[in-house]
């Protein structure tokens, strides 16, 4: 997959038939609902972009080649907020029961598994669960919340309403926090415990904080939406 920035992002990848599948964002400060969209021909979104994109490589040759019976438009998408408590009695929730960051993080699934280990790290050291389920959410909140305000700094930016340009540091600095997590299996959780730390970058924004990270993460599979703070995203 590849991504081209400039007045407006565009994604773009190659499937296996050969043909180039595209995603992007129309910046809107107050997006329609799906009613709102559906009246909207598919024509008219497509001559939007094509304005949007004029001069844009390779958005306006891309768009050029692209027909309103091939596009479709998804609608904003929108990021969880924080959520104040994860558990109550008995009960505590895991992965984007708790935790759904947007899905240009690339990082649902990875955060939802790292939730179920530490969950399962607290409940076999700690001897109730409500503090095992304190120490969990202590464990987990730093970095799910940091990993969820880098997307949305990144949607930003995407979107052309950064007051920063991109900014991308080395591939092993920009990754780092994010690909490389490493949970201790055989450290004992002990009430009160904090995650270790480490910088991270926020691309576009102010450098925020996440846990210190050594394990590989994948990103989740591609697919043809756009995920945009403020956008309209459209795809064929």
């Amino acid at each position: 997959m590849h991504f081209a920035f400039g007045r407006a992002f565009m994604g773009f990848w190659q499937a296996p038939d050969k043909r180039l599948i595209w995603f992007a964002g129309l910046p809107t400060d107050t997006p329609p609902g799906p009613a709102e969209l559906a009246q909207v021909p598919a024509a008219e979104w497509l001559a939007r972009l094509r304005e949007l994109y004029a001069g844009h490589v390779p958005g306006e040759q891309l768009l050029r080649h692209t027909g309103p019976d091939e596009l479709m438009v998804v609608g904003r998408m929108d990021r969880m907020p924080s959520v104040p408590h994860w558990h109550r009695g008995r009960m505590v929730l895991v992965g984007d029961a708790v935790h759904a960051p947007s899905s240009s993080s690339g990082q649902g699934a990875s955060l939802a598994i790292e939730s179920a280990v530490e969950l399962a790290r607290c409940l076999r050291d700690l001897p109730t669960p409500d503090e095992a389920f304190a120490a969990y959410e202590a464990l987990r909140r730093p970095r799910v919340e940091a990993i969820g305000l880098n997307a949305a700094a990144v949607n930003k930016v995407k979107a052309g309403k950064s007051e920063h340009a991109p900014a991308f540091p080395a591939p092993e600095e920009m990754f780092r926090p994010l690909r490389f997590h490493r949970i201790e299996w055989e450290e004992k959780v002990k009430a009160g415990m904090t995650p270790r730390r480490a910088r991270l970058e926020v691309v576009g924004a102010s450098p925020g904080l996440l846990p210190t990270t050594r394990a590989s993460n994948r990103p989740a599979p591609a697919a043809r939406r756009a995920d945009r703070a403020g956008a309209e995203p459209a795809s064929p």
